[in-house]
């Protein structure tokens, strides 16, 4: 293509498939650069390579090219429609995996080298594989790679793999090919069919979709949640319980779904009942978490929820460091205690005139607590000393 000085373009010939080789319809659209040449190839099967100023050197054919790539100094050639994979030879291409061993679900659609010195093969259905020049040995793969075809693998970020899987999206996995993060449909609906993945200049990903071109950053700096939230949410503050992440949003305690890959695959309302929820307080003392609600505080048990202790509206626990057995908390003008005792647990209650309603807070040393005040108040933090509510 060349590019005039009045800003117009024009397609020009740079070279011609020799004829004489049977195919003068090769269709050689797409290029893959690989150990220092350009190899071109298309639907129709033919692979050749050119460069810029030398003749279109074919190298053979194969029925459908799924995926070129490299692995110690060769390059190989993987046939979409039997799950072959070719090796280049100064004679053509010769077939490397045994005869009747593979099938279309084996077509090799990316590769990426392996921490282990060996190639990482992503498969259209046999999930991931590692290639050592002569065979297929299977990798840890995400379990959805079963029953959904992966599109495409790259390497990024320097040691860690993305993974195109059909109708789903992206999993993101480190050497060890865990799944550490996952951008899906719910993310983004376009998401669910990535054609091509390629590494940007600055180190970025570029996804190819069936309808646009996505640039995406990993490790992503931020974490889109709202689209698992089944009612959908306005305000939301987290809390992180067993390992497990918790939502309270918009008076809804909102609990974590994870699949048995511990995916996070959506967001459930699971409150007090009948009750509305402010916010979620997370014990480090004895791992437990607490619900202010408008009656009180309650706390989870292994499946349900269960009053903690009856209270005003809105009440604001604080475990503080040194006092296991009992929480600060704040309320509208009043502050004080929530102790565990044999019997269960009990309020203990100090009048703070002017305090007003509180909306959390930082703990600061010497068991002292800067409770947050409305905007209105100008968001001013109101020291309180816990020997204040003794």
């Amino acid at each position: 293509m060349e590019f005039t000085d009045l800003g117009s373009w024009y397609a020009d010939t740079a070279a011609t498939y020799p004829s004489a080789k049977g195919n003068v319809h090769p269709g050689l659209a797409r290029v893959a650069p690989l150990n220092g040449e350009w190899y071109w190839f298309g639907s129709s099967g033919t692979i050749a390579t050119w460069k810029p100023g030398s003749p279109i050197v074919p190298i053979g054919s194969v029925n459908v090219v799924s995926h070129l790539f490299a692995f110690d100094r060769n390059t190989y050639v993987g046939d979409a429609t039997d799950g072959q994979i070719y090796r280049q030879t100064p004679n053509g291409l010769a077939p490397v995996l045994p005869k009747d061993s593979t099938g279309t679900d084996y077509a090799v659609v990316g590769s990426a080298p392996a921490a282990d010195g060996r190639l990482l093969l992503a498969t259209a259905q046999q999930g991931l594989q590692y290639f050592d020049g002569h065979s297929l040995t299977r990798a840890p793969s995400p379990a959805i790679t079963a029953n959904h075809r992966i599109n495409a693998l790259q390497q990024v970020a320097g040691d860690s793999y993305v993974l195109a899987v059909e109708n789903f999206g992206l999993f993101f996995l480190d050497r060890q090919l865990r799944v550490v993060q996952v951008l899906d449909r719910s993310n983004d609906h376009r998401l669910a069919h990535v054609r091509r993945l390629v590494l940007g200049t600055a180190g970025d990903l570029w996804a190819v979709l069936s309808a646009g071109i996505a640039r995406i950053d990993f490790p992503s700096p931020v974490s889109r949640i709202e689209p698992l939230v089944e009612a959908g949410v306005s305000f939301a503050l987290p809390a992180r319980h067993k390992g497990q992440l918790w939502l309270c949003a918009d008076g809804v305690a909102q609990r974590g779904v994870y699949d048995d890959q511990n995916r996070l695959l959506q967001f459930t309302p699971d409150s007090p009942p009948n009750r509305s929820v402010s916010s979620l307080i997370t014990d480090p003392a004895d791992n437990r978490l607490i619900a202010s609600t408008d009656v009180g505080l309650f706390q989870r048990m292994e499946a349900h929820w269960e009053l903690m202790v009856s209270g005003p509206p809105w009440m604001r626990a604080f475990p503080l460091p040194g006092t296991p057995t009992r929480l600060l908390y704040t309320a509208a003008d009043e502050i004080g205690w929530v102790r565990e005792t044999p019997s269960g647990f009990v309020r203990e209650s100090v009048p703070a005139p002017g305090l007003g309603t509180t909306f959390g807070g930082r703990r600061q040393p010497r068991q002292q607590l800067d409770p947050d005040l409305p905007a209105a108040r100008g968001g001013a933090h109101h020291r309180l000393r816990s020997r204040h509510a003794l």
